[in-house]
Formats: C-alpha cells, sequence, structure tokens
C-alpha cells in the first residue's frame, strides 16, 4: 500500500490505461494465516487489484445489482450491514410478538459452505441478465475464475466484490420466499437467512420448496443447522442471539 501510494497518480494512471486498452491483468493472491476466532487460511489481493475491485464495486456492481435486490438482503449495502439486519430483525420479531404473542417458530436457514459451493458459471450466467456491456462482463469473468479450490468452484471471502456476488447469487431464493411464498417476515445476511411464521406445517413446506430451488438452479444446499425452532427457544442469528421478553421486547 505504501508503495502503491508513494507514486499514487503515476499507478493510477497506468491502471486506469491498462483497464482501458484491454492489457490489465490481476497479480494473484498471496497467503497468510489468522488464529481469531480459529485458524484460517487468508487468500488476499494484492493493493493494486483492490484498487481496481473497490472501483468496480461502488461504480458498476452496486448502482446495478442494489436495485434488483429485495429490502430485506443485507450484507455489504450501503447503509445495510450487520447493525441493519439486527435492528431489522427485532423490528420482525415485536411486530410479530404484538399479533402472535410467542406462538410461532423460526426457520433458520443456513447454506452448506457457501463461498465454497457458489458456481462459476452459474454466477456468470446471473451477471450477463444485468450487464450488457462484453468488456464488463469479460473482466467480472476473469475476476470469478480466478480463484477456485476445486474446478469452477469457490469465491474467496476476503474480497470486496466475492461479498456483492455473494448478496446477489441467491436472490432468486429471497424472491421466492417473499413474493411467492408472501412470508411477511423474512432476512438474510449472506447465507444466514430466517422466515418467521405461526404455522409450523407452513414452514416446514417452505423449507421444501426453497431447497429444491438452491439445489436445481444453485447447486447449494442447506446444512444441519437449518431447521425449525419455536420462539419462545430464541433464536441465535449471525453470532447474536434474540430471547423474547414477556412483554415482547426482544
Amino acid at each position: 500500500m505504501i508503495l502503491f501510494e508513494k507514486d499514487l497518480a503515476l499507478n493510477l494512471t497506468s491502471l486506469s490505461r491498462a483497464i482501458r486498452d484491454g492489457s490489465y491483468r490481476m497479480s494473484g493472491y498471496y497467503s497468510f494465516f489468522v488464529y481469531e476466532p480459529k485458524k484460517r487460511n487468508i487468500s488476499a489481493l494484492h493493493y493494486a487489484d483492490r484498487v481496481v475491485q473497490h472501483c468496480l464495486c461502488d461504480e458498476i456492481l452496486a448502482p446495478d445489482l442494489d436495485k434488483r435486490l429485495i429490502y430485506d438482503n443485507a450484507a455489504c449495502r450501503i447503509g445495510k450491514g450487520l447493525s441493519f439486519s439486527l435492528k431489522r430483525l427485532t423490528g420482525f420479531l415485536t411486530d410479530y410478538y404484538r399479533h402472535y404473542g410467542n406462538r410461532g417458530y423460526f426457520l433458520r436457514c443456513d447454506i452448506r459452505k457457501y463461498f465454497d459451493s457458489v458456481d462459476h458459471d452459474l454466477l456468470k450466467a446471473k451477471l450477463k441478465r444485468v450487464f450488457t456491456d462484453e468488456r464488463v462482463l469479460c473482466f467480472l469473468g476473469g475476476i470469478i475464475d480466478s480463484y477456485e479450490t476445486s474446478p469452477g468452484k469457490e469465491l474467496s471471502m476476503e474480497k470486496q466484490i466475492s461479498q456483492w456476488f455473494a448478496v446477489y447469487y441467491p436472490d432468486g431464493f429471497d424472491m421466492l420466499v417473499r413474493e411467492r411464498l408472501r412470508i411477511k417476515y423474512y432476512l438474510r445476511y449472506t447465507d444466514d437467512c430466517v422466515p418467521v411464521h405461526h404455522d409450523r406445517q407452513f414452514l416446514l413446506g417452505v423449507k421444501e420448496m426453497p431447497e429444491d430451488f438452491l439445489e436445481e438452479k444453485l447447486k447449494l444446499r442447506f446444512n444441519e443447522r437449518t431447521q425449525i425452532f419455536p420462539i419462545r427457544n430464541g433464536l441465535d442469528f449471525s453470532g447474536f442471539n434474540f430471547w423474547p421478553g414477556e412483554t415482547g421486547r426482544w
């Protein structure tokens, strides 16, 4: 970063020229380990590539993808990070409690190895429905294919652009739950999602339909943590615990 910013104007001009003439190529990844909360191998971009992808997210992906997503699809969107998700879910639960009390259920959904399982060809096909400029599509395709641990699979969790891909990839799942199944209380934060409903049998059907959609359309599967829980038992969502109080306060 220091070396890049030492000659910032020159480096930005060189990057801009390489992108315009089609000669830009990613520099690959470098790896290191982190140990909190557990040991993980991180594959990170070099600084110049981070600059390029940051611009790509802000100027191309965010404006076009954001308007296609449901309001309650949260993660890397402006104003819709973790804090938004927690407040939104608290609002849902408070409103639900006013209508049904603590009688009802959560369908706690979690996608198995989500970033590891994203299919490159399916993701690129989805992006073609949004972007018509072949240069943009080629650029995005190169970034998608630059990282894989098995043929045609996986996104690097550490890239900003991967967060946008992760938000957009299952948007059809969100549309199914919100528009076809008409579930009012529903929120997704990357691969964590939770519909809330007063009828357990209805949620059982809800679980099966999106599960079939995920496997058939996106080659994803729910993991063993995907279960239905009574509201009175509380909810674990994105590492936070929600518990109902006697007055409906969460």
